[in-house]
């Protein structure tokens, strides 16, 4: 038996970003020195940091200050929210990352900490975001996105995060 089912599906898409400020030499620091276990073995085609952020002040604080500076968001950003995971990614030369959403977080996000030319691309929202230091972006982990290989030697660095509702399902979408 095969089946195939071809189907629009239909959700509220959303996606929020503003500059904060930040100390970016901590984070780009942080993350030269902690990669390796997890580097080219995810989406992330790059080097990868794992468990050095999750209980990080300096992370939590970035995150608050986003939290402030959107309070008009606070329906997205409720505070029975548990950060699930986040990692530090440095692409160089050839690195990508490969098309994907984070559909068991109920939101994603990221802040860059350099300038770079390689784009983060949202392809449902025909939407390429360029990194710039203290960007930071949150979006419905459902969003397909992905970043073509670098073609430049100038790294690029961020820090990558998913988020989930307390008590509540994922959405997989």
């Amino acid at each position: 038996m095969e089946i195939r089912i071809d189907k629009l599906l239909k959700f509220n898409a959303w996606l929020y970003g503003s500059i904060i400020d930040m100390n970016v030499d901590y984070f780009i620091e942080k993350i030269n020195t902690n990669t390796g276990s997890a580097d080219y073995k995810t989406n992330v085609k790059g080097k990868m940091t794992t468990g050095v952020f999750e209980k990080d002040p300096h992370f939590h604080t970035t995150f608050t200050r986003f939290r402030e500076r959107n309070s008009e968001i606070t329906d997205v950003l409720k505070p029975a929210l548990d950060l699930t995971d986040v990692w530090g990614i440095k692409n160089d030369t050839g690195d990508f990352t490969k098309l994907h959403k984070h559909g068991e977080s109920h939101i994603s996000g990221l802040f860059y900490l350099n300038h770079h030319p390689q784009v983060l691309e949202f392809p449902q929202l025909n939407l390429k975001i360029k990194p710039e230091p203290g960007l930071f972006l949150i979006w419905n982990s459902s969003l397909w996105h992905k970043c073509d290989p670098i073609v430049y030697k100038e790294p690029k660095y961020a820090v990558v995060f998913n988020l989930k509702y307390r008590n509540e399902p994922p959405l997989m979408l």
